[in-house]
């Protein structure tokens, strides 16, 4: 029976073990498979930890303190470059420091985004990106929200008296609230993991959310009034992994009726049939082409809306 192949952390402590004979490891194991590993060394006393997760960059940390669970101080790529930096650690009996505080403003330009990138990945107005930058006061929401447009992950750390931390479980109430759907885009659907680019977000503008409810309610779709954060009201609408979303056309906005979506349906007579009494109007009657049977709609706000057979 073939041995199963080592975690990278679990070959980085072989590495260490090799490197130094005489130094304590633990390598502290999660219960579930996504779960963080813990890697505690001590050579003469000196500590240094390193946390790792599947498809996450490797921590490194050392103080005078045992603490995990806390952020790790530095962060690498590979386990290589951790090796290097947990090596030059031990030898030198030296600690590593926590990262300095920043501010919104300065964590995006880190990042290289303006305040306008944020705007759209948040799907807000740049003022409201403005606002949050300067306000005392964040929605854990909101905040969590900022830090994914950045390609970051928001956790809260507690210091108690007696010298521990803790990590705050805040991950369902945030996750509660669908994320944007440009933060989705980001993280998700800019490639898959078999390299194929995919498609996973079509935003449309309607004068009535009301009426564009019902009309592609007509189509099968079922929606979800939401915000992100203070961001105005809207439809949105998940299926596989793909999301359509609807918000309200201000005189501000850019309108999208020139848009056409396309939807494959089990019937398109039927469904044709169903648009037209929910407000659609006739562009296009249902007849058979060289793609199959077909058909298009335009829903109450003059977007086309193409009809084909599943």
């Amino acid at each position: 029976m073939a041995n199963k192949p080592l975690m990278p952390i679990e070959r980085l402590e072989q590495t260490l073990k090799g490197r130094f004979p005489d130094a304590q490891l633990a390598l502290d194991r999660p219960h579930k498979a996504s779960g963080a590993w813990f890697l505690e060394i001590a050579l003469n006393q000196h500590p240094v930890i390193v946390q790792w997760q599947q498809g996450k960059d490797f921590g490194v940390s050392s103080s005078p303190e045992k603490v995990f669970g806390e952020g790790a101080d530095e962060v690498y790529k590979n386990e290589e470059a951790a090796y290097g930096r947990i090596v030059s650690l031990l030898l030198s009996q030296t600690f590593t420091s926590p990262p300095p505080a920043v501010s919104l403003k300065e964590l995006r330009k880190e990042n290289g985004l303006s305040q306008a990138e944020i705007a759209e990945i948040l799907e807000r107005q740049q003022g409201e990106i403005s606002k949050i930058e300067r306000r005392k006061d964040v929605l854990v929401s909101t905040l969590a929200d900022y830090v994914r447009a950045v390609e970051g992950e928001l956790q809260i750390i507690v210091r108690l008296r007696d010298g521990r931390t803790r990590r705050i479980q805040l991950e369902d109430a945030v996750e509660s609230s669908p994320r944007p759907a440009a933060l989705a885009r980001k993280s998700e659907g800019n490639a898959m993991s078999d390299g194929t680019i995919t498609c996973n977000l079509i935003v449309l503008r309607s004068r009535d959310l009301d009426r564009a409810h019902s009309f592609y309610r007509a189509l099968g779709l079922s929606f979800i009034r939401h915000s992100h954060g203070s961001g105005p009201i809207h439809l949105a609408s998940e299926s596989a992994g793909q999301v359509f979303e609807i918000y309200c056309l201000t005189d501000q906005g850019a309108p999208t009726n020139s848009t056409r979506v396309g939807f494959a349906v089990p019937s398109v007579d039927d469904t044709y049939a169903s648009l037209l009494s929910a407000g659609g109007t006739a562009v296009a009657p249902p007849k058979d082409s060289q793609w199959g049977r077909r058909a298009v709609v335009a829903d109450p706000d003059g977007h086309r809306v193409e009809l084909s057979a599943k």
